[in-house]
């Protein structure tokens, strides 16, 4: 594991973050986490105040789609325990994505990533997989029917939010 790619990459996911409106949370002791962002924000897409968690962990190797679910659903239940504003399904939404970053993805964890799409009431789980080998990202690649307005939005942005190659593409058209 390169350490220096790693720091590297949280500094500019800092700066990107900040960029799209987020702000870092202060870490708990208790929580083994890298990052944690918040958003909070008025979205007529969204019929109200969306709130939005963003997680981030390094994992060198070795998960699976079990591990990834269990992390996923943990980090949602904690994000809907400590989100603030509107309540949930009156008027306020909220949004969480786990972004594991590990060094190389397994077949079993790219298959679940690929297939994952919990329900949940006028809330949305959305892990991401950061390969860092190659930065690529994994995600749910389609569209549940009843998630048909929303998904294509995810995928959009979290490839924003978390693609090294989405940053170099957005800094060359703000270049331009």
């Amino acid at each position: 594991m390169n350490n220096e790619k790693l720091l590297n990459y949280l500094i500019s996911l800092d700066e990107w973050m900040k960029y799209f409106g987020f702000e870092k949370v202060v870490l708990e002791d208790n929580m083994s986490m890298d990052r944690i962002y918040s958003r909070y924000k008025v979205e007529l897409s969204k019929f109200g105040q969306s709130s939005t968690y963003v997680f981030v962990k390094y994992v060198e190797q070795g998960v699976d789609g079990k591990w990834m679910q269990q992390f996923s659903s943990n980090l949602f239940e904690f994000a809907y325990r400590h989100k603030k504003g509107i309540p949930i399904g009156i008027g306020g939404s909220l949004t969480v994505y786990p972004l594991l970053i590990t060094e190389s993805v397994s077949f079993d964890l790219a298959g679940f990533i690929k297939k994952y799409t919990p329900k949940h009431y006028s809330a949305f789980e959305f892990p991401v997989v950061l390969e860092f080998v190659n930065d690529n990202l994994y995600y749910l690649e389609s569209t549940p029917i009843w998630g048909a307005l929303y998904f294509s939005g995810f995928r959009k942005e979290a490839y924003q939010l978390f693609s090294v190659k989405a940053w170099k593409e957005i800094s060359e058209r703000a270049s331009k």
